[in-house]
């Protein structure tokens, strides 16, 4: 009988899963999601391929894995950009250009975003698993945004629907760059969404 999962990993086995995301990342981006099998992952980590179903189940929630572990990596270098910013206006103002200073030097996280997203589960499984990660950039705008409430700007109380348009902003420039890098100018559009913002206050 195989042995239970614990429901909190022990350091080792967090150890045995950064090691099995990394070389996952890697091969997803370079041969695709739906290309790679468990057993690939598997030979490169030289484990068995029993270690990886033990830690994600399968190579659907191994996918979700890297992409979380993706969306934290950006997570952590915008609050690292803003944290230099002693006012919540400040860290507001600089959100268009800490985000596109990491689109510049992260494309291909995102091309392997829509990669792995596109290829697991059915539609509603993807809706589940965009709103879940969504919901995460969204609250951090919506706590920011009600911070600068806080110091005087926004009158309004729209902070939800101010947080909706940066985001989608935001989204929508990460995916046009990371297409299309040659004809989207990032700091003229972050720039402008600065402006915008500014104009709010």
């Amino acid at each position: 009988m195989a042995k239970a999962k614990r429901a909190k990993p022990t350091f080792i086995e967090e150890a045995r899963q950064r090691q099995i995301q990394e070389i996952a990342r890697g091969i997803f981006a370079r041969v695709g999601f739906q290309q790679t099998s468990l057993a690939e992952i598997a030979k490169a980590a030289d484990i068995s391929k029993g270690v990886i179903i033990y830690h994600y189940g399968s190579k659907s929630e191994l996918g979700k894995a890297v992409l979380r572990d993706t969306l934290k990596n950006y997570g952590d270098f915008l609050g690292e950009q803003l944290e230099k910013h002693n006012s919540a206006k400040h860290r507001l103002l600089e959100v268009p250009s800490a985000c596109a200073a990491y689109i510049e030097q992260n494309r291909n996280p995102f091309l392997l975003y829509i990669d792995v997203l596109g290829s697991f589960g059915d539609l509603e499984e993807k809706r589940a698993f965009m709103a879940q990660t969504n919901q995460v950039q969204r609250s951090f705008l919506i706590r920011l945004i009600e911070d600068c409430m806080q110091e005087g700007y926004f009158p309004s109380s729209q902070s939800s629907s101010l947080a909706d348009v940066v985001q989608a902003s935001l989204d929508g420039l990460m995916g046009q760059y990371s297409v299309d890098p040659e004809a989207t100018d990032l700091k003229a559009c972050a720039k402008l969404l600065r402006e915008f913002i500014s104009s709010l206050m």
